[in-house]
């Protein structure tokens, strides 16, 4: 999932080196001073209490602290740069940029079907239909032929959960339907002159550079 949300942000997502901390320096620096500037300023690491901090800390860290690499700026100053991936209309939903094609699925009789070994329902009147499936971070959603969306939360928790975590395997699980689907996304831009160099196209170019 978090190769497709870099994807669809523009963003190159770079690998480092296992056991090399060095090639991964500025996420190591932040964490020193994530340490040094929050953790020990509680004398007892208490998740309660740190859980309640956390949420001041992070403003400032991103909105107020200034960075050597940004010339004294605080973080937050590339998220308002304008270019098209800063824009509002797209930082305001970063999170339905992530999701990810999980395939097809069949519906079997009276709604039933099968994931991962768990039995799950959606509405029988779909018997038979085969359904896309996404994952999201709401969970598992399912687009049926007319293109109206379900949603099965906990998908990655009780569904897909990491291994030997499953508490209850008997348990049964229902698709709800949902009305708006968590998902978006959008094509990259498109320049001027890609457009102009297929005549005939220009209009469609255009649409697909729309955010």
């Amino acid at each position: 999932m978090l190769t497709a949300f870099c994807q669809r942000l523009g963003i190159r997502l770079i690998h480092s080196t296992v056991y090399h901390p060095q090639t991964n320096g500025k996420l190591e620096r932040a964490f020193r001073d994530d340490m040094n500037e929050f953790y020990h300023q509680h004398e007892k690491w208490l998740f309660n209490d740190l859980r309640r901090a956390l949420p001041a800390y992070v403003t400032y860290r991103n909105q107020v602290r200034g960075h050597y690499a940004l010339r004294g700026h605080p973080a937050v100053t590339r998220l308002r740069e304008q270019h098209f991936f800063a824009l509002p209309a797209v930082l305001d939903q970063l999170e339905r940029y992530a999701w990810c094609n999980r395939g097809y699925t069949k519906v079997g009789d009276n709604g039933r079907l099968r994931l991962n070994g768990r039995k799950v329902y959606i509405y029988p009147r779909l018997s038979g239909q085969t359904l896309r499936l996404y994952e999201t971070l709401d969970g598992l959603e399912a687009e049926d032929e007319e293109g109206k969306c379900y949603l099965l939360r906990h998908y990655r928790t009780e569904i897909r959960p990491p291994l030997g975590s499953v508490k209850d395997p008997t348990r049964s699980y229902c698709f709800r339907r949902r009305y708006t689907s968590g998902r978006v996304g959008f094509f990259p831009a498109v320049t001027t002159q890609e457009v102009t160099g297929k005549p005939g196209e220009r209009d469609v170019a255009t649409m697909q550079s729309s955010p």
